[in-house]
């Protein structure tokens, strides 16, 4: 599927190796043993005389350890992500910090989820109370008495949704900073890139030749042309491998605005150095780097080489942290293909003649894309929900068994109520209320673990955009609409699983229910 929808050089084929499924096996059984290790032990503690009848009910434990444990696990999960968040850490410290920061937290709620589920059942269902009256009261009460049997039912749900959430914020925060970094840094007429989602997919540098040619025989249609290459790990510098890019720095400043805070794009290298670097502020404070200093880097192969620093930069979404001058890529990584082609009009010509002219030399390179800003800015969007998308359909899947449990333990609370059930016909309720009060109490259910996992999803979420580099995310978008459409996806589920069970508890003969034991 990600193949089909251009998501990149993936391959053809699906890797199935027998160490994917031994694992999925032993995560799969072992969760379940241990499980049901509680359940059991809580079954030894009923005497073999009281199981007898049908009536035996196994002795809740207290809620007060629980809440103990649970409430130490979150602060501890919730320290974590807050040190990964704030804090200045390596990758590895940072990783560890928010990963465990976000499994502390989540099974600090898991086990606090009964403290929560009357207070909140009671919240969710007061509405629903004022519509529908007394079978609303009765959902709202059935739900709110069991908050063990609640939280368990959710917990399903609660996993999908925050799975979901947390996508829905990384993905709207890189849509965010995309089109912000288009709005305030790039001044380009056009961009010409290839169809791959990947910024490190290249092309022939011929195209860049035939591009400036066409400057100079049409100065009143192209002004200037600046090819950029990339470098994943291409310098190492201070023991750590850069990510680098080149350009033509002496037009860079009309194809994009880096937010130079100090220096000159145009700067001049120092005598005895290889050229000058442009740096962001980041690694500039953490190399101690000004105006005029030498950077000493390694390229592959071993190659020595000294920069200049020419001017601090304040904006890397673009270009990354270290940009470099096209005649350095030709000298130190010359294989280095094209990421992408920007054009800039001259300041008279005619846009659409002029892009026809820039198109004519483009059509002979089928795998490219020519785009002008707007373009781009909605061909990303569109890449990035379509990537949004294919997340949310396999995390649906969760949401599927997550009904299935509701429905499940829907079915389980209709047998044991059978007698009240009786009871409540036998006063008067009618089979559309008994069903109406089913249906509730499951959207209740079903939103209280909605809450929970929205709610988790996006402090997750900001932990995930705390760990990403600011060259990719550095602006926070918490997609409310899309976020609320969730809960209202969860309260639907919800009101879906409660078909059968509601059907059943309609159909209770009052008499054999009444007569029940």
């Amino acid at each position: 599927m990600l193949v089909t929808i251009d998501f990149g050089n993936l391959p053809g084929t699906i890797p199935i190796r027998p160490r994917t499924i031994i694992v999925a096996a032993v995560v799969g059984v072992g969760a379940t043993v241990l499980s049901s290790l509680g359940p059991s032990r809580r079954v030894r503690s009923i005497p073999p005389v009281a199981a007898l009848r049908d009536q035996a009910r196994l002795t809740p434990t207290g809620l007060r350890r629980r809440i103990w444990v649970g409430s130490g696990v979150a602060l501890t999960g919730v320290a974590l992500l807050a040190l990964g968040m704030t804090a200045e850490l390596d990758t590895r410290p940072l990783l560890l910090s928010l990963g465990g920061g976000a499994l502390g937290t989540f099974m600090g709620i898991y086990l606090l989820s009964p403290a929560v589920a009357r207070p909140l059942a009671n919240l969710v269902g007061r509405p629903i109370e004022r519509v529908y009256k007394v079978p609303g009261r009765l959902a709202r009460e059935n739900a709110a008495r069991a908050p063990r049997r609640t939280a368990a039912t959710a917990a399903a749900l609660t996993v999908g949704l925050a799975l979901v959430s947390l996508a829905a914020v990384v993905s709207d925060s890189m849509k965010a900073t995309f089109v912000q970094a288009l709005d305030d840094s790039v001044e380009s007429d056009l961009f010409i890139y290839t169809n791959a989602f990947d910024p490190t997919a290249g092309f022939s540098g011929q195209l860049a030749t035939d591009l400036d040619l066409l400057g100079a025989d049409r100065p009143d249609l192209v002004e200037s042309t600046v090819r950029y290459r990339f470098g994943l790990g291409g310098l190492e510098v201070d023991g750590i491998g850069r990510d680098i890019v080149s350009a033509d720095l002496a037009v860079l400043d009309d194809h994009m605005d880096l937010q130079v805070v100090e220096g000159s794009t145009t700067g001049s290298a120092a005598v005895g150095t290889d050229g000058t670097v442009l740096v962001h502020v980041d690694p500039a404070e953490d190399l101690a780097l000004g105006i005029g200093s030498t950077v000493n880097g390694t390229f592959p192969g071993g190659r020595r080489a000294t920069f200049t620093v020419a001017a601090i930069i304040a904006d890397s979404s673009m270009l990354g942290n270290w940009v470099f001058d096209t005649t350095t890529f030709d000298r130190f990584l010359p294989d280095a293909p094209d990421g992408f082609v920007s054009v800039v009009y001259a300041p008279t010509a005619d846009m659409d003649e002029a892009r026809t002219a820039v198109e004519e030399i483009t059509d002979t390179y089928p795998q490219l894309t020519v785009e002008d800003k707007a373009e781009l800015r909605a061909s990303t969007e569109a890449q990035l929900n379509q990537l949004l998308a294919v997340i949310t359909v396999f995390l649906g899947l969760s949401l599927f068994i997550a009904v299935l449990g509701i429905t499940n333990t829907l079915a389980l609370s209709i047998f044991e109520r059978t007698r009240e059930l009786g009871l409540l016909r036998a006063i008067g309720m009618t089979r559309r209320q008994l069903r109406r009060m089913v249906r509730w109490e499951a959207v209740i259910i079903a939103l209280f673990g909605g809450l929970l996992g929205v709610g988790m999803g996006v402090l997750f979420g900001l932990a995930a955009i705390a760990a990403i580099p600011e060259t990719f995310v550095d602006i926070v978008s918490i997609p409310v609409q899309r976020l609320g459409f969730y809960l209202l996806v969860s309260g639907a589920f919800g009101m879906l699983a409660a078909i059968f069970p509601a059907r059943r508890a309609s159909r209770l003969n009052v008499l054999d229910a009444i007569g029940y034991e």
